[in-house]
């Protein structure tokens, strides 16, 4: 791993290594070549342990890409990589025991341990293809840090925000569409409506509602448009 050198943002290419290990993957022999990490299934209190393979990024390899701060250096923790003791952050034990599987292992790329961090050669050809390792990935991780300060009610928040936001989209396009069909705007059926002395029933499919709660709707209209062009 790499330590920033000074102040201000970090850099990947500027990192300077920190682990006394030595690398236990073999030197990757193309331009194109990554590491794919091998998260192996465990607890989230049993030591972590992940293999490394060496694949080709024209081959679509299938891998998540973990992206995280490092954190300090000062404090670091043990795992097995290729079954050699390993030294890592705190902040990436942390990650990749919340991020390991109980039951089946999980495809990773993560810079730390797929990078020979003491070889320089080889950090600045991985820096160069950073460019095509993340958007090859299947998914991007953001890692943001273990449960604290409320985060857990504060992440569900947010998604009931999102799912609420979809429903109230979905809502006003289905609406919109059902208030186009053709029933409204014929004459004879506008017609026999307006003879009717009680309130009728709406029926579409097997649904059927009294024409009340159709007012109801007609009275969130002037939004109906606006919504509709956000779906």
């Amino acid at each position: 791993m790499y330590e920033k050198e000074g102040k201000g943002e970090e850099d990947i290419s500027v990192r300077q290594p920190v682990y006394p290990n030595p690398y236990p993957s073999p030197r990757m022999t193309d331009a194109h070549e990554i590491r794919v990490l091998e998260l192996l299934p465990g607890s989230e209190e049993q030591p972590i342990h992940c293999l490394l393979t060496i694949e080709h990024l024209w081959d679509d390899p299938r891998y998540e890409a973990l992206s995280y701060a490092w954190g300090s250096s000062a404090e670091t923790k043990p795992m097995q990589l290729n079954k050699t003791s390993f030294e890592i952050t705190s902040n990436l034990e942390i990650a990749l025991r919340h991020l390991r599987h109980e039951q089946e292992s999980r495809r990773l790329w993560v810079d730390a341990l797929c990078i020979n961090q003491n070889d320089p050669i080889e950090k600045q050809t991985q820096v160069k293809l950073m460019s095509e390792i993340y958007p090859a990935a299947e998914n991007v991780l953001c890692w943001l840090g273990p449960e604290e300060d409320d985060s857990a009610f504060v992440m569900q928040r947010l998604q009931e925000l999102a799912d609420a936001k979809a429903r109230r989209q979905r809502f006003y396009q289905g609406l919109f569409k059902l208030l186009s069909r053709q029933w409204w705007s014929r004459l004879w059926t506008c017609q026999e409506f307006a003879l009717t002395l009680k309130d009728p029933q709406m029926v579409c499919g097997k649904q059927c509602m009294r024409c009340r709660y159709f007012n109801l709707a007609a009275l969130h209209y002037p939004n109906m448009s606006l919504a509709v062009h956000e779906y």
